[in-house]
Order: C-alpha cells, then structure tokens, then sequence
C-alpha cells in the first residue's frame, strides 16, 4: 500500500504541529500546576535566589561545588549555577523555576531528534548523502520525537523544579557528539557532558560507567574510534569527573544513597537478610524486576503524585501501540525468509542496542529500596525507549504508509485526554505534595503579626520559610529572612523546647 507523496508529507506537518502545540503546553499554567512547590523545589529556588541576589546559599554559605542543605541530595553546579542566570532573566517565581525545566527538556527534545538521525545513518542506513536514506532519516527523528514530546513518563517531571531531569541534557547531547564523528572537539565535548551527567543526578553515576562501555563498543563496531582521540575522550571524563568522584568515595555525596540502598544494614535487619552477596543480589533482582509490572508500565505508573498522574502508565498509548507493532515486527523478522540479511542485522542489532540500554537504565532504581518502581530513578532509560518505539513506529509505516495515520491518531487522542487530566484533575489530586496552603498562608499574609505566625508555622521548614518571604513579603532578602528564620527556631526550640 502506498500513500501519495503529498499527502504523507502533509501528515508529517501534522506531526510536527502536534509536537509544538503539546510543548507550547509545557509552558502553559507553570505558577498553578502543579498547585504549589514542593520542599525540594523550594530548596533548590531559595539556593539559587540567594545565590544570585546576596552570592551565598540559604544557610548564609559562601559558593560551593554542591551545596549541602541538609535536605535530600546536595544540589549539583550543573543545574544550580545555571539557574542563576536563568532567574536573572525571568525572575524567582515558582513559574519561572518551573518554566526552566520545561526550557530543559525543550533541548532535549531536540538533541533526541538529532540523536535519532545519527543513529539512523549509523545503525541503518549509512547513505548519508542519498535523498531518500535523509527522507527517512527525518521521519524516524521526527516519530521520535512525537512519542517522547506525549510521553507521560517525562510529564510531570518536565514541570517541576528537579534538578535530575537536566541529566536528559547531558546523556542525549552527550552521545549525539560521542557518536557523531571522531574529531577531538566531538570527544572533548563528549566527555565534558557526561561529566556533567556524572554531577546532575546520583543515580546516573551508577548508569554511566556501563553505558558508556557499551555504547563503546556498538560505536566502535560501527564507526572505529581514534587512538588518540578516545584517549583524550576519556582523560576529559576522569578531569572533570574527578571532585564528584572523590566527595563520592569519602561518602559527602552518598548520605542519601546510604539511607535508601539495598545495601543498608538497617535495611536488610528488617527483612531478616544477613547482607550476603546472594541476599543483595536476590534484592536486586526483585527490585528491577518490579520495574516491569504492567501496572507500573502501562496502567498508573508510579505511586508517587510527584512521578506520575496515574492517568496511564509511563507508557503512553502510542508507546503501547508500538510495543505491539514491535513484537510483531520481531516475529516477521525471524519467522520470515528475509531477502535482505544485512538489513535484519542492522535493526535486530538495533533493538538490542536499545534494549541493553534500558535495561542498564534501570539498574540504578534496583539499587534502591524506596518507592520501587521508581520512575524518577530510571530516567536514564527514558530515552532509549523513546528511540525504540520510535523505530518500531518507523519501521512499520515505511512498509505499511497507513500505520502514519493511525500514529497520528492515536497521539491526538491521547494526548487530548492526558493533558485534560494533567491541568484538571491532577492538580487536585497531587496537592498533597506540593504544600499548596503555604503559598496561600504567604499570600495571605498583610501584617507583621500575619507574618510571625507564618514564620513559627515553618520555622522547622528553613527553605519554605526563606522562600516566601523573600518573594512575598516586602523588603526581605536573603539574609534578613535566613537571621529572622534562626531567632524564631532558636527561641521555639531552645528557650522552649516543650
């Protein structure tokens, strides 16, 4: 069956008008929904405005490579020092902070649509200057990019002021110079982003030792590496991965790892485990095995409201739709006589690329032993399965033309539906996690008195405190809500500790 040549590329306008609208929506509401800002948000927007308004943390410290608050993971330079200049331009309201997440993942969106050419013409198709082979080039990159523009995995945190989901930035940018050619800049660049992968977000630090050595070899089976060149590729990761590496080893980057891993000896007390290696491996295993439940994956996705709507499962129904069109293809593939043999290589080879990826993606969360299935810890997999239902998308509509409109179709519906849930029920129901009441207290509040309530209200909660105030109460800044913040706690809970 063939399509007019007019007519698909018409539909592929309809795809590119669907992936603007849904990331002109990324933006739309950011102050509303979600309906408040969560302790980690504001710990992270308090740091980065007195930073950039007085040049010390909250706390009244001077500059630093993380910043240790006490609370969660320290904050890593590579989204902190950057959202300073971001809040120098579009200020320090929760939209704003918002607002730089969704800018975030609007690059890596892009990055993804030009990882996508690249590993098209790497892995199936290297005719790079033939007109044809760059026509499918684009509708692979662009299919690509639909799924993960309605991917409701990346939803919610695409709109929240986490720094882990700036990783996506430096892994897909990352292997986009990695494996675009073997100049040194492309290597020097390439490490340079997977340092900074290294520093985003703890869990990647488990993930990248193992991507990197298989993407290695893929790459250099494909494309053979410079001597020199990947010498120079990964002296630049261990220079620049260097200080994450040794305040990884003397533990001042591991208290939170320490406390939720499956190697915890309070852990393991309570499940009557001695810590054995075949006790941790045992965890390990029923951990990344939950990661696949189908309830996980395809019906609510993950119990936490922060992660997930519970509209749908991390899949969308496009995902799903080419998860089926994958088995099927596979099916075709290896019990059909193929004529073509080279090509079978290339995409089997393919799918297993993508695959192993995933699965490597998922190893961090496995390691952990809270909120399992995790859908925030196995972001590194995240692109991996967008380039696989992506190809299983591509392959189908290159032999059957039709399957385009169903694609199209079926994102339009869903997407319709996720986004109607997303800005109407799911502020409702997620509320609970993002302390919608204070910002209405701060707002609330037009008298000193007003004021002093709201400050011995959260004077255990230094960051939700120091944040309001500064934004919503005239003529505080960072230092003077940080001294007014330690009289009050010093004198609720020292001079009257009962």
């Amino acid at each position: 069956m063939t399509i007019n040549n007019q007519y698909r590329k018409f539909l592929i306008f309809i795809i590119g008008l669907i992936i603007v609208v849904v990331n002109i929506f990324r933006f739309y509401n950011l102050e509303n929904v979600p309906s408040g800002f969560h302790v980690d948000e504001l710990a992270s927007a308090a740091t980065i405005q007195c930073l950039a308004t007085e040049g010390v943390d909250p706390l009244g410290r001077k500059p630093s490579l993380f910043f240790q608050l006490n609370f969660g993971t320290p904050k890593p330079p590579t989204y902190i020092y950057p959202g300073i200049l971001w809040a120098k331009l579009f200020g320090f309201s929760i939209a704003s902070f918002h607002g730089f997440t969704a800018f975030g993942y609007i690059i890596s969106l892009i990055g993804l649509f030009f990882l996508a050419k690249i590993f098209f013409f790497l892995f199936l198709d290297s005719k790079k200057d033939n007109a044809l082979s760059k026509e499918k080039a684009f509708l692979f990159a662009i299919v690509t990019m639909l799924v993960a523009s309605i991917s409701p995995w990346m939803w919610p945190f695409s709109r929240i002021a986490y720094e882990s989901s700036f990783v996506l930035i430096f892994l897909i940018w990352g292997l986009y110079l990695l494996f675009k050619s073997n100049h040194l800049l492309s290597m020097i660049g390439a490490g340079f982003l997977f340092s900074c992968a290294a520093y985003s977000y703890p869990p990647t630090r488990a993930q990248l030792p193992f991507m990197l050595i298989f993407c290695g070899v893929i790459r250099h089976r494909y494309k053979p590496f410079c001597f020199r060149n990947l010498i120079v590729f990964i002296i630049t990761i261990i220079l620049f991965s260097f200080p994450v590496v040794i305040q990884t080893l003397d533990g001042s980057l591991q208290q939170r790892f320490n406390d939720i891993s499956i190697f915890s000896k309070d852990f393991l007390s309570v499940q009557g485990k001695q810590g054995t290696f075949f006790d941790v491996l045992g965890i390990f295993l029923r951990n990344f095995i939950l990661h696949f439940n189908p309830e996980f994956l395809f019906v609510s996705g993950d119990s936490n409201y922060m992660h997930s709507t519970h509209f749908c499962g991390i899949f969308s129904w496009v995902d799903i739709f080419a998860l089926v069109l994958g088995v099927i293809f596979i099916l075709m593939k290896f019990f059909r006589r193929e004529k073509d043999r080279e090509s079978f290589i290339k995409d089997i080879l393919f799918i297993f690329f993508c695959f192993v990826n995933i699965l490597i993606g998922m190893f961090p969360s496995a390691l952990t032993t809270l909120g399992i299935p995790h859908a925030l810890r196995i972001m590194g997999a995240w692109l991996f399965m967008m380039l696989l239902s992506g190809f299983f998308l591509y392959k189908f509509i290159e032999r059957f033309p039709y399957v385009l409109e169903c694609v199209i179709m079926i994102s339009f519906i869903f997407i319709s539906l996720y986004l109607r849930n997303y800005f109407t029920t799911y502020p409702i129901k997620s509320r609970g996690m993002f302390s919608p009441w204070t910002k209405q207290q701060a707002l609330a509040a037009k008298t000193e008195q007003d004021w002093l309530v709201f400050m011995a209200t959260y004077s255990e909660k230094v960051f939700h405190l120091i944040y309001y105030c500064m934004n919503y109460k005239p003529n505080e800044t960072c230092s003077s809500c940080q001294k007014k913040w330690k009289i009050i706690y010093d004198y609720l809970h020292k001079k009257n500790p009962y």
